[in-house]
C-alpha cells in the first residue's frame, strides 16, 4: 500500500448533479438585484464568454447544445465551480507567498471578490459559462427556438411529440417539466487554489484554439490592469468598433481586444508599440503602470472614431490604432519633440474622423509609397519615410513617420478646416517662466546639453529655448524649455530640438 497520502498543490472536485431548472435559477439575477449565485470573477475567471460566436446564426451554437442536452450528450461535458470563499483563501495565501506583485494590486482584487460575495455570488464558474448563460439561461428566457433538426418525445400514451423549432414558451407544460428535470453534471471543487483551477482549465481545453496570448489573460485574472482593460473593451461603442477591426489576432474569442487596447495603452506609455505579448507581463503583474488619465482618453478616442466610421463594415487594426495615435498626440505634443504637431483640437468629431479617412486613403494611395522599376522590372520596394513604408513596421521612427505625414496633411488644409469649423486653433496662453525657473527645472544648455553654472543664466547669453517650436506646437509649459544659448536659438527659428 503506497505511503503518499496526496499530491501538493494538486485539486479536488466533489460531483453534484443539478437538474436543468436549477442551473437556470443560480445564473439568473433575482429581483433584489444581487448577483446570481453561481458567478463570474466580473467576466475574467474563465475562458472568454462567446456571446456573439453563441448567438449568430440564430444562435446555432445555443441549438446544437440544446439538441445534445435533450437527447442526453449534453451531460457528457461537465461544468465546473468554484467556492467563492476558496477563492478568497487561496487568494490570500497566493499574496503573501508573491511578494513582487504590489500589494494594492492583491488588495483591489480582494476587494472585488468579497464584495461579489456580499452582493450574493457564491461559487465562481470557471467551465461552463457559454452552456449555463448562452443556452439554457438563453432558452428559458426565449431569445431563440429550438433548431430544425428532429426531436420527437413519447409520451405516457406513446404518442411523439415535437420539441424541436420551439421555444421555451411554446412547449406544453410537460415538455417544459421534461427539461426541468434533465440533470448536468456539476464539479465543486473542494480543494485546490486558485493558480491551480487555472492551470486545469487550460489543460482541459487545449484541443480548443488556445493562443499564448488567451493563456496569459487566464492565468492573470487577478489583475487590475487585466480589469482596467476589460473595462475599456466592454464599453458598446468601443466593442463595436473592435469588433470590426479585420484578422484574428484582435479578434473578441481570442481575447483580442483586450490585446489591442493594452497595445495602445502601453504606447502612451512608452511611445513604442509592443510586439511580442510577454511585453504586456510588467503591466498585467503590476510592475509597471498606466495614468488613469490614458484609461479615459483611449476610450474617448475609440468611440469617437466609431461615431465617424459607422458605416464601415471592417478595417485594419492600423487604421484605428493610427486615429489614436494622431489624436492622443495633438492633445500631448510636448510628448513628441520629432513630430511637426499643428496646434489644433477637434471642433466636430465625424467630419474630423472623416477627414483622417480621406488623408489615410490620399497617403496610402501616393504614387510615391513605392520606388521606381529598376531596368524596366517593376519593383514593390517600400520607399523609405512614406506612408505604405511608415505603416509596416513598429518601431518607434515608423510610428513618428506616419504621425509627421497625417499631420502634414491635417496642416495643409489648416485654414479651410478652420473656416469650415472642423478643427479649432490652440492658443497657448501659459504665461513665460522666468530664466530661473527655466535653469532650476532643467540647468542642461539645450543644443549641447551642457550643464550650466548658476551664475551663467544671468550673462545674457541663453534665452528660454522652446524643445518643440511655438509654431509647431510647442508651449511654454516648464516641460518644454531650457536654457538656449542666443544665437543658436534664434538661428534655428521653428526647428525642434530633440
Amino acid at each position: 500500500m503506497s505511503k503518499i497520502k496526496t499530491i501538493k498543490h494538486s485539486v479536488a472536485f466533489q460531483q453534484r448533479p443539478v437538474t436543468v431548472a436549477e442551473l437556470y435559477k443560480k445564473v439568473t439575477t433575482g429581483d433584489t438585484a444581487f448577483n446570481s449565485v453561481f458567478s463570474t470573477f466580473a467576466g475574467l475567471l474563465q475562458r472568454i464568454n462567446q456571446e456573439q460566436e453563441w448567438s449568430k446564426n440564430n444562435h446555432e451554437r445555443c441549438q446544437q447544445f440544446m439538441h445534445c442536452l435533450l437527447t442526453g450528450a449534453g451531460a457528457l461535458d461537465n461544468i465546473i465551480i468554484v467556492p467563492i470563499d476558496l477563492v478568497l483563501q487561496s487568494l490570500k495565501l497566493k499574496m503573501e507567498r508573491l511578494t513582487d506583485i504590489p500589494e494594492d494590486i492583491w488588495n483591489a482584487t480582494i476587494d472585488v471578490i468579497e464584495k461579489d460575495e456580499t452582493d450574493g455570488t457564491e461559487f465562481y464558474i470557471i467551465d461552463g459559462q457559454n452552456r449555463l448563460v448562452n443556452a439554457i439561461k438563453g432558452y428559458y428566457e426565449n431569445e431563440y427556438a429550438l433548431g430544425n433538426q428532429q426531436l420527437l418525445g413519447i409520451d405516457n400514451n406513446n404518442e411523439e411529440v415535437i420539441f424541436n423549432g420551439k421555444m421555451y414558451s411554446e412547449l406544453s407544460k410537460d415538455c417544459q417539466e421534461y427539461i426541468d428535470n434533465i440533470e448536468l453534471t456539476v464539479l465543486v471543487a473542494t480543494k485546490g487554489d486558485i493558480d491551480s483551477f487555472v492551470v486545469s482549465l487550460i489543460a482541459k481545453n487545449e484541443g480548443l484554439p488556445w493562443t499564448n496570448w488567451m493563456k496569459t489573460m487566464t492565468k492573470n485574472w487577478f489583475s487590475l490592469y487585466r480589469n482596467k482593460l476589460k473595462d475599456i473593451a466592454n464599453h458598446p461603442q468601443v466593442k463595436e468598433t473592435l469588433n470590426k477591426i479585420s484578422g484574428q489576432e484582435y479578434a473578441y474569442d481570442k481575447n483580442g481586444h483586450d490585446k489591442f487596447v493594452s497595445e495602445l495603452l502601453i504606447w502612451m506609455e512608452k511611445k513604442h508599440q509592443v510586439s511580442q505579448d510577454r511585453h504586456h507581463d510588467s503591466y498585467l503583474e503590476g510592475h509597471d503602470s498606466v495614468k488613469q488619465s490614458h484609461y479615459k482618453l483611449l476610450q474617448q478616442y475609440i468611440t469617437e472614431y466609431n461615431k465617424g466610421n459607422r458605416e464601415s463594415k471592417s478595417f485594419s487594426n492600423i487604421v484605428l490604432r493610427n486615429y489614436v495615435m494622431l489624436r492622443y498626440a495633438m492633445e500631448h505634443r510636448d510628448e513628441f519633440p520629432n513630430v511637426n504637431i499643428p496646434s489644433i483640437r477637434v471642433n466636430k468629431v465625424v467630419e474630423f474622423v472623416s477627414l483622417y479617412k480621406v488623408y489615410n486613403k490620399i497617403l496610402k494611395e501616393d504614387d510615391m509609397n513605392y520606388l521606381p522599376p529598376v531596368n524596366g522590372v517593376n519593383s514593390n520596394v517600400k520607399r523609405p519615410m512614406y506612408y505604405i513604408w511608415a505603416c509596416s513596421e513598429k518601431g518607434q521612427d515608423f510610428l513618428e513617420c506616419r504621425l509627421n505625414l497625417l499631420f502634414k496633411e491635417f496642416k495643409k488644409d489648416q485654414l479651410q478646416l478652420e473656416k469650415d469649423q472642423i478643427i479649432k486653433t490652440v492658443v497657448d496662453t501659459l504665461a513665460m517662466p522666468s530664466m530661473e525657473e527655466v535653469y532650476r527645472n532643467n540647468p542642461n544648455e539645450l543644443s549641447l546639453g551642457r550643464k550650466l553654472n548658476p551664475s551663467e543664466i544671468y550673462s545674457g547669453k541663453f534665452d528660454r529655448g522652446h524643445k518643440i517650436a511655438k509654431n509647431n506646437g510647442g508651449s511654454n509649459d516648464l516641460s518644454n524649455l531650457a536654457p538656449h544659448e542666443k544665437g543658436h536659438n534664434r538661428s534655428i527659428k521653428d526647428t525642434n530640438i530633440i
